[in-house]
Order: structure tokens, then C-alpha cells, then sequence
């Protein structure tokens, strides 16, 4: 059985347009927290493991599960429920490149497959017009670094370097031959 270990609706919708149909959704319930001097790729790592550990599948059972950050610098932007939040970090990443990495854990047969994705992404400078209006549809709301690039915001990068499935939650093709390389394919087809 194929189980996304994720609440989120675009992890799930990048599965699903694949032709990954997950036959069950968990949510896990984890402290996502940042430790003390954790440098992102540490958290990131951390966070897609922790989920891992979190649920609890059968042995059979392929569960993946992600996590995924915006970082300026050794900064991480986390997920923001704020306005003023989300205006902060739009005005901080105006005509700023930064990155979103994605790391995945896929569990099968009690064992871990761990899987890392860089994006380098360079947004264009921003009025406050235009941070104003974007804040006005909520689209914001749970999203790394204020913005969702699969909504409106997709108009402020004019430069997008890597995998654009990875910025949305999942990097599709690392995840992809991960799949193949524990026989996932096949077992599918052999039933």
C-alpha cells in the first residue's frame, strides 16, 4: 500500500498527477522546531525523518514522507500564519535569491530511503503594492517563506534554477527513481 505520510494537499496532488495514487493519508503529529544552532539541511533531514518515525505502517507498507524549507542565508523561513509575517519575509526575499530544499524519506520493509533536493530561485523585487495585494488571498497562510508558488506568487521568479516540483513539496523525479530503485514498480505491476 502506497501512504503519503503528509496533511499537505499539494504533496498529495504532485502524487496524484504521477499516477501515485496513495491509498492512505497520515498526518503525523511531530515538534517541528528548530534545535539550537541547527543548520537547515539538519533540520530539513530531521524533520522528513522524524515523520517517518512517527507513523506507523506495515512492513509492506511504502510510506513517504517530507519536509520542506525556504532558506535566505543559514536562515530558515518557516511556515507562516501571520500577516505581518508573511509581509516580513516577502519583503526580505524581494530581488533576493534564495533556496527551498526538500528532503523525503520513503519507508519500505522497515528500511529508510532518504532523498535531498536543492531549488535556487530569485524573486523579483516587489512594491509594497504588490506584497499588499498578494497578502489580500490568504494563499500565504502555512506556507515556508510566505509565498506558494503554485498560486499567484508564481509571477515574482523570473528565475527558477532546479526542480519546480520540489518547491511545491515533493521533488518528483528524485523521488521517482527512488520508487524504482526499491522495485516499487514492479511490485505494483506483479500485484
Amino acid at each position: 500500500m502506497l501512504i503519503l505520510g503528509s496533511g499537505s494537499k499539494a504533496r498529495k496532488a504532485l502524487l496524484v498527477s504521477v499516477g501515485l495514487i496513495p491509498e492512505q493519508v497520515l498526518a503525523p503529529n511531530i515538534d517541528e522546531t528548530s534545535m539550537s544552532k541547527e543548520l537547515p539541511l539538519e533540520y530539513v533531514k530531521r524533520m522528513a525523518l522524524e515523520k517517518s518515525i512517527n507513523l506507523k505502517v506495515g512492513s509492506g507498507d511504502v510510506l513517504i514522507t517530507a519536509d520542506t524549507i525556504v532558506v535566505v542565508g543559514r536562515s530558515i523561513l518557516h511556515k507562516v500564519n501571520n500577516k505581518n509575517d508573511a509581509r516580513e519575509y516577502l519583503r526580505l526575499l524581494s530581488g533576493r535569491t534564495h533556496r527551498v530544499f526538500t528532503a523525503f524519506n520513503v519507508k519500505y520493509q522497515n528500511k529508510n530511503y532518504f532523498g535531498l533536493e536543492k531549488t535556487f530561485l530569485k524573486m523579483k523585487y516587489l512594491t509594497d503594492f504588490e506584497i499588499d495585494d498578494y497578502l489580500k488571498e490568504n494563499e500565504w497562510q502555512g506556507r515556508a517563506g510566505g509565498y506558494s508558488i503554485q498560486g499567484r506568487a508564481v509571477k515574482f521568479f523570473p528565475v527558477i534554477k532546479g526542480c519546480f516540483s520540489n518547491i511545491v513539496g515533493l521533488p518528483l523525479p528524485r523521488l521517482d527513481n527512488t520508487l524504482k530503485g526499491i522495485g516499487y514498480y514492479r511490485n505494483i505491476n506483479n500485484g
